[in-house]
């Protein structure tokens, strides 16, 4: 099996995280930081549960014309 054909055949197991909003009224000490750092714990289980797809990478990329990734480097 070429490279090409086990990406495609592996995709469904890694999540894309875009983006983390968080909103105005939700309030929890330092969330730049404590978000990302709950995020690999909870997110497969949620993944499971919605999609019955265990994800085994969770892969996250800065725009840099439009975000500065902030909220990574904390």
């Amino acid at each position: 099996m070429g490279l090409g054909e086990m990406r495609e055949k592996n995709q469904p197991l890694v999540v894309d995280q875009p983006r983390i909003l968080i909103l105005p009224w939700f309030h929890m000490p330092d969330p730049g930081s404590s978000i990302p750092a709950i995020i690999p714990g909870q997110l497969p289980k949620d993944w499971t549960a919605r999609f019955n797809v265990s994800p085994v990478a969770c892969e996250t990329c800065v725009q840099v014309q439009s975000d500065t990734g902030a909220i990574f480097k904390a």
